[in-house]
């Protein structure tokens, strides 16, 4: 990007002080757009992070952490099991009890899991119903792979109703993160524009 190229009647300390500005796209650095939120003048009591990639379920989330530690940037430790590196939940919560400047991480990697057999959660699928649960997740044979830019519409459903459902079927994980969040505020002291739970919807 030329400096001279830039619109602005006053420039700011990115832009027209250098000739060139180099920029790197931060969901090619980590896989996630989230980097500008973690900073703690954000004060971000929550993240949802919501992992579209195949393969390594986790790899996201890792290279996040690895990133804000090297910051000094608080974020909780991510710590996963072999077992739910080869069997991954739908939703899993991270936190740091020891610093309440670090947001909770509510992860939903994709997965699919009971997804297969229930439709919503609660509710079987019927045998007519089975095939809409059969969501191909296995990498380069996915039809949601990397290099795979248009999803036929049966496709696209399917990945939409898969991760409603998901989100729905963790929703009481969900609810718990965020209430634990908003005591947490509470106990810090940070209660400026804190809406309560009755009015949050929280009970």
């Amino acid at each position: 990007m030329e400096g001279d190229t830039v619109l602005d009647s006053f420039p700011n300390n990115l832009t027209p002080l250098q000739k060139y500005l180099c920029l790197i796209d931060v969901g090619y650095f980590i896989n996630s757009s989230g980097a500008a939120l973690f900073k703690p003048e954000r004060n971000v009591d929550v993240i949802i992070s919501l992992d579209y990639g195949l393969g390594n379920v986790f790899k996201q989330l890792e290279m996040t952490y690895k990133y804000c530690k090297i910051q000094k940037i608080p974020f909780p430790k991510v710590e996963i099991s072999k077992e739910e590196e080869k069997n991954p939940k739908e939703c899993y919560v991270f936190s740091d009890a020891e610093d309440p400047r670090a947001p909770i991480i509510i992860h939903f990697p994709l997965v699919n899991d009971t997804f297969k057999e229930f439709k919503e959660p609660g509710v079987k699928r019927s045998v007519s119903e089975t095939e809409e649960g059969k969501v191909n997740l296995e990498n380069n044979c996915s039809p949601y792979y990397l290099t795979r830019l248009i999803y036929s519409s049966e496709n696209f459903d399917k990945l939409v109703n898969l991760s409603k459902y998901n989100i729905l079927n963790n929703k009481d994980l969900l609810l718990q993160a965020i209430r634990s969040a908003v005591e947490r505020r509470r106990r810090s002291g940070r209660t400026a524009n804190l809406p309560s739970y009755s009015r949050a919807g929280y009970r």
